[in-house]
């Protein structure tokens, strides 16, 4: 679909946070899969706290039912040997809901990774994509959104360590993220000028206009 982009570039972006060797982090895809992936890491030993995991909603929205070129046929969105073809960039735009949970052993750790992950999701909010279809590598940068509630989650008994452990949970969207679509269109080039001469009561019109050609 294309929200895997956003996913990578986000957990990335974690990863370059944290700076604690012992950390786990783990993304959306890797969700439904938590005790396997974190036992395959550790080799079964036990597991190590802080916990992050990012997650996303389920629920892709499409705010917009129409397609938005951004290139045209004056531009070249890649230079090719075959002159004959260009690439056009087409997006339809969407809204992607994150949750960030942070899971920790003490409530002081809890409440600096809360502090320094709030600062860093306000002062860089900005997340770059890298679209390669057919090997364009097209990068558009979006925006984190956060959402203004931060929600203490250590004593909810549907949450998985139900008062064992500190579990917070932060949320945020980013609301200008696409689906993107990169087809080939030909290439229109500007022919010669053509004269078109047209005699009305003896007065002669000279008219000069620009042919096209594929």
């Amino acid at each position: 679909m294309g929200v895997r982009f956003y996913d990578r570039a986000l957990l990335n972006k974690l990863k370059g946070w944290v700076k604690d060797p012992n950390a786990t982090i783990l993304g959306p895809g890797d969700l439904n899969r938590t005790f396997q992936i974190m036992a395959d890491k550790s080799g079964d030993k036990p597991v190590t706290f802080p916990l992050i995991i990012l997650s996303r909603d389920g629920t892709v929205q499409v705010t917009n039912n129409s397609m938005r070129p951004l290139t045209y046929d004056a531009h070249k969105l890649l230079n090719s040997e075959d002159e004959s073809k260009t690439v056009q960039l087409n997006a339809i735009p969407i809204t992607l809901n994150y949750q960030l949970d942070i899971v920790t052993k003490y409530y002081d750790e809890a409440d600096e990774y809360i502090r320094n992950f709030v600062f860093n999701l306000i002062n860089y909010p900005r997340v770059e994509i890298t679209v390669p279809y057919n090997d364009v590598n097209f990068k558009h940068r979006s925006s984190i959104t956060l959402d203004p509630n931060i929600t203490d989650n250590s004593d909810n008994p549907q949450r998985l360590f139900q008062g064992q452990l500190n579990d917070w949970s932060i949320k945020f969207s980013i609301d200008n993220a696409y689906l993107f679509s990169v087809p080939f269109n030909k290439t229109w080039t500007i022919s010669s000028p053509i004269e078109l001469s047209v005699k009305q009561d003896d007065i002669q019109y000279v008219t000069e206009y620009v042919g096209y050609k594929d």
